[in-house]
């Protein structure tokens, strides 16, 4: 979904609706040449990395449970600790 910005109440209040027709185009525009702000993105290891076989380690887990888990499983388990 994209809005576009068209200005301050306050400013806008004393506007005919004449020059608001105006302005709403204008506005339209820039924001369809606009691009909007990248999101962050994640990506999930394809396999389980060095890094996260010592942090799930050091959470408790055993050698054989993290050879058993998929790289997702692992990157889950290691965010919900995260975001605690």
């Amino acid at each position: 979904m994209r809005c576009f910005y068209l200005g301050e109440t306050e400013d806008l209040t004393e506007k005919t609706d004449d020059e608001l027709k105006s302005i709403v185009p204008k506005k339209f525009h820039k924001s369809l040449i606009t691009k909007p702000p990248r999101q962050a993105q994640v990506s999930i290891p394809l396999m389980i990395t060095k890094k996260m076989k010592m942090e799930l380690s050091y959470l408790g887990h055993s050698d054989k449970e993290i050879s058993n888990m998929t790289p997702q499983q692992g990157w889950d388990l290691l965010n919900k600790v995260k975001k605690k």
